[in-house]
């Protein structure tokens, strides 16, 4: 159980890295909050304000520390570990869900509640998809192909928002991969649905995460012109979105 565990736990903390140096100063935590959609100031006192109050790094700090024990503690009990630190992350979002609690005398949107509760969603999906990517390459191919995992342009309304890109993870796609995988890829991409056209730029531009994923040097770009020009109407290509993936094999 060690020899599986322990690698798992120690590539883990590298993917809570982002968070916890996201809350080292007010640049650090402007940026984490640029990344989801948030353009907000901070000064010194504020963040000084902000982290007396709602203690977050005390709060990410506690899971790193259980990290560090896991992977340097060899007495520790290495399954119990493994359990403790996947209850502390769930811990750690749940708590940051509820930070607006004690956030009052805050400027906005620091003491708004829904804030708090799509921030720790936010992070959550962008830990685990991007444990995932960089380690499980396999499984998050999987996921990812099959809309368990996306990635959502959004367009906030509202003051200090800005667009950004939203992780989500749909786990009840994952009951419905399990049970007819044909269905959910003709539903992701609306292959042979009546009235639809085929979704290929979601295909192609998921592929090509996975790739990345797998190390590979893949991109989505325009059609080559001399395959264009002998298997396509080129008066069409921008019209409808046609796009080429580009997977080179020899550098």
């Amino acid at each position: 159980m060690s020899e599986f565990l322990t690698p798992i736990i120690k590539e883990f903390s590298e993917v809570i890295y982002p968070l916890k140096k996201g809350i080292q100063s007010p640049e650090d935590f402007e940026l984490l909050l640029l990344h989801y959609g948030w353009d907000v100031q901070l000064d010194e006192q504020l963040f000084t304000v902000l982290n007396s109050t709602l203690g977050v790094v005390a709060l990410v700090d506690s899971l790193d520390d259980l990290v560090d024990t896991f992977t340097n503690d060899v007495t520790v009990e290495v399954a119990q570990a493994a359990i403790d630190l996947v209850l502390e992350l769930k811990n750690t979002t749940q708590q940051l869900s509820q930070l607006s609690d004690s956030a009052i005398g805050l400027p906005a949107p620091l003491n708004n509640g829904t804030f708090w509760v799509e921030f720790s969603e936010n992070i959550f999906n962008d830990l685990l998809a991007t444990y995932l990517k960089r380690n499980q390459a396999f499984l998050y191919g999987l996921f990812h192909f099959f809309g368990i995992i996306r990635y959502e342009d959004q367009t906030p309304v509202g003051a200090d928002r800005i667009a950004f890109t939203r992780t989500v993870i749909e786990w009840d796609e994952l009951g419905n991969f399990l049970s007819d995988p044909f269905d959910q890829f003709n539903q992701n991409y609306n292959w042979d649905i009546p009235n639809n056209d085929f979704d290929h730029t979601l295909l192609l531009s998921r592929i090509e995460r996975i790739l990345h994923a797998f190390k590979l040097p893949a991109i989505v770009g325009l059609p080559r012109k001399k395959l264009a020009d002998r298997l396509l109407d080129t008066s069409k290509i921008e019209d409808q979105k046609i796009r080429e993936l580009y997977l080179p094999l020899v550098d």
